[in-house]
């Protein structure tokens, strides 16, 4: 998954509430805590929660809070060894990402005059600035990304089989969106995802068949390398059709065989691609996605306040399992998209009106509705966010009020563009980074 840090100004200024020495500023619809003096309207460089800095980045401008790390090794920042930008509080007021002016790329040596705002990036001048965070768990893992279940089956097999694209962060593209696109918002859920098409699988001849087309088949029926079949794969893995257990990241459990046999029995278009997640608790009653916790150790490092312990604890207990109303051992799919391929590879998607009519066809549920479909102008971008925020903020998920919405996805159509564009809620993000703290944490998405 791609992540990049955007060149953005700070605007609304105001005093921090719990501290002389700080301010509180917004940057691309996020609230960012900065020294205090900040300039309104200041260009800058704004990392989003889930990255990491470089090294680079990082000794340059003192930010680690070793100083033996930095440049100047009397000065330091706040930011451990593992240069993880994270969502969290400080002095009780939240710090969604981190923003700095662009005096601090000075160090790379390239024209800062050329960065416009709006410009992304994870280099400058050929230095590298910023990547997604991964735990040392996930790295390990995403080394086994693309091995194959059984000898001889060759993903390559399947080439109209695409992966989902990857889902870009809603403030950091809805300058893209352009006015008059048609904008749609579901709920995110926090499951694994999956994709299931019935497609054209390429194989290469034996060597009988291929002499047969070269002499007797020249009289007649030749034997062909293509078929119709049914194919299911992760995010990022291909599975083998005739696979009898998962042999990836969820090695041993069936519920991806299980599922990929309910939907061929139900029978699917030539072509036809179904993309959904894959939430609840496998087989053996654990569950598919990690839980999430809280603790008063929290509120005691200044991550959230006692207050908002108090009210997480009462809303939803100190252990959060996302289970969207799967009793455990049971789990269920949830579509967000579905394609329709030729087989000479031309791609048509469907839209949002299309995708809910096919799955009340496959009687296949479609993740939750919470906004249906608006024209967009591009002058309302803040309402966008706000109405975002409304729809996810100390929200119950629609499926499950015993835990909260990890956010919301906006999908957007026509105007020469169809994509997905997601924006996760606050305490999701505050979460899923305390438990990213372990560096035995391993991120499934990115593994599977």
């Amino acid at each position: 998954m791609t992540y990049e840090a955007i060149i953005t100004p700070i605007c609304n200024i105001r005093p921090h509430s719990n501290a002389d020495r700080l301010d509180i500023g917004t940057v691309a619809g996020s609230q960012v805590v900065v020294s205090k003096g900040t300039i309104e309207g200041t260009l800058g460089i704004f990392f989003g929660s889930d990255g990491q800095l470089s090294h680079e980045f990082c000794a340059a401008n003192n930010l680690y809070s070793h100083k033996e790390l930095n440049s100047d090794p009397t000065k330091g920042g706040f930011f451990g060894n593992n240069r993880r930008v994270r969502a969290q509080k400080f002095r009780g007021e939240i710090s969604d990402g981190f923003w700095v002016e662009l005096t601090t790329l000075a160090f790379a040596g390239g024209d800062l005059a050329s960065l416009k705002e709006g410009t992304t990036l994870t280099e400058f001048n050929g230095i590298p600035i910023c990547n997604k965070y991964f735990t040392p768990a996930t790295m390990k893992g995403m080394g086994g990304n693309g091995k194959t279940s059984k000898k001889g089956f060759k993903p390559s097999e399947f080439p109209y089989f695409k992966e989902h694209w990857d889902t870009g962060q809603l403030l950091q593209q809805i300058r893209n969106i352009p006015t008059g696109a048609i904008l749609s918002i579901t709920e995110k859920c926090h499951g694994t995802s999956a994709r299931t098409g019935r497609m054209l699988r390429q194989k290469r001849l034996g060597r009988f068949k291929k002499l047969w087309n070269s002499t007797i088949g020249k009289l007649g029926p030749q034997f062909s390398n293509e078929s119709w079949c049914y194919v299911t794969g992760t995010r990022r893995v291909v599975m083998d059709p005739k696979a009898t257990e998962d042999k990836g990241y969820y090695s041993g459990k069936q519920f991806r065989v299980n599922l990929h046999n309910q939907l061929k029995s139900i029978g699917l278009h030539k072509g036809e691609t179904i993309y959904y997640e894959i939430v609840g608790y496998d087989e053996t009653g654990k569950s598919i996605m990690s839980s999430h916790g809280v603790s008063k150790d929290l509120v005691k490092k200044g991550i959230i306040t006692k207050q908002d312990y108090e009210n997480f604890v009462k809303e939803y207990g100190e252990q959060v399992t996302y289970s969207y109303g799967c009793l455990p051992c049971t789990y269920k799919i949830l579509v967000y998209r579905i394609t329709q391929t030729s087989d000479d590879g031309h791609v048509i998607e469907l839209s949002f009106n299309q995708v809910n009519q096919r799955c009340y066809e496959l009687g296949l549920p479609y993740v939750p509705v919470l906004d249906f479909p608006f024209i967009y102008n591009d002058l309302e971008s803040q309402q966008l966010i706000d109405r975002c925020k409304e729809l996810m903020e100390d929200r119950c998920s629609t499926m499950d009020t015993r835990h909260p919405r990890e956010g919301v996805v906006v999908r957007v159509e026509g105007a020469g563009i169809d994509t997905h564009y997601k924006y996760k809620s606050l305490w999701f993000r505050i979460l899923e980074g305390l438990v990213k703290e372990s560096d035995t944490y391993i991120d499934t998405e990115e593994v599977s």
